[in-house]
């Protein structure tokens, strides 16, 4: 920590970042943005490359051997709506697959009588 640019600010205001905790074991850092209507598939990309980043950056902290490992994840309500989306993709897909042809077999059966 002491290298990082919290830390430096810190030293240069004479006192504790405000981004860190008090056990120094977590640092915030808070990105607010507004996202225009006609711009939100292009941010909609842009929250995809920060969330694999993310990710991977999470990963590489859970591997730290040499010290306490180092936890990284997005909050917040754009993180929020990108979760959201992914999941709700994933149960209209798998709700396709046993829906769709219990449907067709339904509609076959009301044909038939």
């Amino acid at each position: 920590f002491s290298q990082s640019a919290a830390a430096r600010v810190a030293a240069i205001a004479g006192s504790r970042s405000p981004f860190l905790s008090a056990s120094n074991r977590t640092l915030m850092f808070q990105l607010t943005w507004q996202v225009p209507p006609s711009q939100q598939l292009q941010i909609q990309s842009m929250l995809n490359d920060i969330t694999s980043l993310t990710e991977e950056l999470d990963a590489e902290g859970a591997k730290l051997t040499d010290g306490p490992s180092i936890s990284v994840a997005l909050t917040g309500p754009l993180a929020l709506f990108g979760e959201t989306l992914s999941s709700t993709k994933a149960d209209i897909e798998q709700k396709d697959i046993f829906v769709a042809p219990l449907a067709l077999v339904v509609l076959l059966y009301r044909i038939r009588s």
